[in-house]
């Protein structure tokens, strides 16, 4: 749960928690558990309650995957909502400088 919560962190503000310039001090931030939220970047209080929720110090404090469920940041969002995508079929024509930088004119696809 623990690495959840410093992937969750370090998605949202671009770095990790207990990040510091000097490793000792980082290793004493993540000892303490004290870790602070940018004002760089603008966030809501249920993302930063998730967060703290899962960054406690004491691991009998955390919640469950289970408890995250019922989290207000997970809540107000429908997940059960896929995004609906379509593909639509485009013909592909080798244009002149395609074929002059494949090998023996033929080309190269991820297929």
């Amino acid at each position: 749960m623990w690495s959840f919560g410093v992937i969750v962190y370090t998605l949202v503000y671009g770095r990790p928690p207990f990040e510091s310039k000097d490793v000792k001090d980082t290793y004493k931030k993540i000892k303490e558990c004290t870790f602070t939220f940018p004002d760089t970047v603008n966030t809501s209080s249920q993302l930063k309650y998730l967060v703290s929720s899962i960054l406690q110090k004491d691991p009998h404090k955390r919640p469950t995957i289970k408890e995250l469920k019922g989290f207000d940041f997970f809540t107000e969002v429908n997940l059960s909502r896929q995004p609906s995508i379509s593909f639509t079929q485009r013909s592909m024509s080798a244009t002149k400088e395609d074929r002059d930088l494949s090998d023996n004119g033929k080309l190269y696809t991820n297929n």
